[in-house]
């Protein structure tokens, strides 16, 4: 999978009021780079209704959320990532009647069902490590967001520069 620094938002860099606007946001930067079709966004928001993404991570306030759509929209392999300055209210995916306040957005484009599933897992195990959310709520430089996407596929991640 490829991992572009045109979707790499470090904290500061892109705030929303709402998961419907981020996530509009992050389509829109995955489309004008070729990675997925034009209606990967409402894909994504009626995805995100039925099956929500938030997760709540125990002992911090740093929560996440993995929205993603259908394969059928993507092109190319990619994934969109952004550390928020001020959290956006996302469902649970454990609770859906719950909301939790997401610091971490992780939007997936990816095509095939076992690499999407290696991403996902890798995703939360890595984020139960304490001190890898630390350093991860941190990231204020696109390189700090890459790196951190790498280790989860064990190095087999290409960065583009």
């Amino acid at each position: 999978m490829k991992i572009d620094d045109r979707l790499l938002f470090p904290r500061g860099t892109i705030n929303a009021e709402s998961k419907e606007e981020l996530i509009r946001l992050l389509s829109e930067k995955l489309w004008e780079c070729g990675y997925v079709e034009k209606d990967f966004s409402e894909s994504v928001l009626c995805r995100e209704k039925r099956y929500p993404t938030g997760l709540k991570l125990h002992g911090t306030t740093f929560h996440i959320a993995i929205p993603h759509a259908e394969p059928e929209y993507v092109k190319e392999d990619a994934v969109a990532a952004v550390v928020l300055s001020e959290p956006v209210p996302f469902c649970r995916m454990d609770d859906p009647e719950e909301e939790v306040s997401v610091s971490f957005v992780v939007m997936l484009a990816i095509r095939d069902a076992a690499d999407h599933m290696k991403m996902l897992s890798g995703l939360v195990q890595a984020l139960q490590n304490p001190e890898r959310v630390e350093e991860l709520s941190c990231a204020a430089e696109e390189k700090e967001l890459a790196k951190f996407l790498k280790s989860i596929q064990g190095g087999s991640v290409n960065v583009s520069e």
